[in-house]
């Protein structure tokens, strides 16, 4: 079979089809790994998961601090939620509080940090998993070994 310039010409017009495909099946598979890189990355920075070390626990005496500092209920109710402190407040500790001048407010979202720890995560309920400070306080959280729950 004698082959002519026109099946040369064929020739080199499907060797160049092929290769821009090929090229762009290398585009696509590029751009889906960098699309499902930037997903994966997305998903884990919003995940919730703390990165790094727990933050450090807010204790009661703290709450007192910044009380007796003059500083407003939200910024102490902030500072104790950016810590994910859980508070496990007996009743005779709710009195302490209130006679040190720490704001109904403050009092009431330190009582609520165990009743959303529990809502979350059953196992708050066992005493197990609280901390029983020097101040006389007990503390749940990550940072004292309970369950994570943030």
């Amino acid at each position: 079979m004698i082959r002519t310039k026109s099946d040369f010409k064929a020739d080199s017009n499907n060797q160049i089809k092929k290769e821009k495909f090929i090229a762009h099946k290398a585009v696509v598979l590029k751009l889906f790994i960098i699309f499902s890189l930037i997903i994966y990355i997305g998903c884990a920075a919003l995940s919730g998961n703390p990165v790094g070390p727990p933050p450090d626990p807010v204790t009661v005496k703290e709450v007192v601090e910044m009380t007796e500092a003059g500083l407003p209920p939200e910024i102490i109710i902030n500072k104790i939620q950016q810590s994910h402190t859980v508070y496990r407040i007996q009743a005779s500790q709710l009195v302490q509080l209130k006679e040190m001048g720490v704001s109904d407010e403050v009092i009431n979202y330190m009582q609520q940090t165990y009743i959303d720890a529990v809502r979350q995560n059953q196992a708050y309920e066992d005493w197990s998993n609280f901390t029983l400070a020097d101040d006389g306080f007990w503390y749940g959280g990550p940072f004292y070994g309970g369950p994570f729950w943030y």
